[in-house]
């Protein structure tokens, strides 16, 4: 097999610094390039932890989905697409924010 020995070198560097799994975080989106209503939600979602959040919006339960629903009300989605964009965005933002110690959830 000659014709394996030209790429044995890249081979190599595949092998040591490995092939990127499901182990490395996914990079953030580029917020800029989504639909409104994704930017929207993401802006309300990023304000602070779930729980400031549904306190802000008025939702009685704080779990990501129910945030993400008020969000998505909140942003005026018209559509059922829309709505889904909004949601994203919202869980997204979420999803980005930094873990926080209890008692320091507040913005």
């Amino acid at each position: 097999m000659p014709w394996l020995r030209p790429l044995a070198p890249a081979l190599v560097l595949f092998v040591l610094t490995g092939c990127g799994g499901d182990d490395e975080p996914a990079p953030p989106p580029d917020v800029r390039s989504q639909p409104v209503e994704y930017r929207g939600a993401y802006a309300i979602c990023s304000i602070g932890s779930v729980r400031y959040v549904a306190e802000r919006y008025g939702v009685p339960e704080a779990t990501p989905e129910a945030v993400a629903d008020a969000a998505a009300k909140a942003v005026g989605s018209t559509s059922p697409k829309s709505a889904e964009f909004a949601r994203r965005g919202c869980l997204d933002a979420i999803a980005a924010r930094a873990p926080r110690r209890p008692g320091n959830e507040a913005p």
